[in-house]
């Protein structure tokens, strides 16, 4: 198992709400959580080249390009597809989103764990995530948090 929390520094989401180009929101993504991402993910494929069962969570503070598709575009200020760089790098790594995998129309099932749920502030994604690699099955994902909470199970 890794588990990482990713800084939350020059957000993604909020510096586009302000207007930031897209090439200079991934270029900051990149510097921030892209290479703290990258100092793990020799340890990841070791483990998945010996063929162990992995577990990747963390708090990573950036959304999924799973999510930011042309179907989703008009939820994200009509941007979609993006190529969020944590969330490409994870899967061209050889994991799995575990969310996408057991709700996989983005669209219908956000599973947004940061923005006007559970009591927080900015704008609905996700950014919390368990990605698998290897010999692992996916049987269910469901977002839990505070009782009573909106999209909360």
């Amino acid at each position: 198992m890794i588990n990482t929390h990713l800084d939350y520094v020059q957000d993604g989401p909020n510096r586009l709400e302000r207007g930031v180009p897209l090439e200079d929101v991934l270029a900051a993504e990149r510097e921030v959580r892209l290479s703290s991402v990258q100092t793990l993910l020799p340890s990841a494929t070791r483990l998945l080249d010996q063929g162990w069962p992995l577990l990747f969570t963390g708090d990573l503070n950036e959304p999924s390009h799973l999510d930011w598709t042309a179907a989703t575009a008009a939820q994200h200020g009509g941007l979609g597809p993006v190529p969020w760089p944590v969330s490409e790098v994870l899967v061209d790594a050889g994991l799995r989103d575990t969310y996408r995998e057991a709700h996989p129309d983005p669209l219908a099932d956000p599973g947004n764990t940061w923005g006007q749920v559970a009591g927080s502030g900015g704008s609905p994604r996700r950014i919390d995530y368990a990605y698998v690699g290897g010999p692992v099955e996916v049987e269910s994902v469901e977002v839990v948090g505070e009782q009573g909470a909106d999209e909360v199970d």
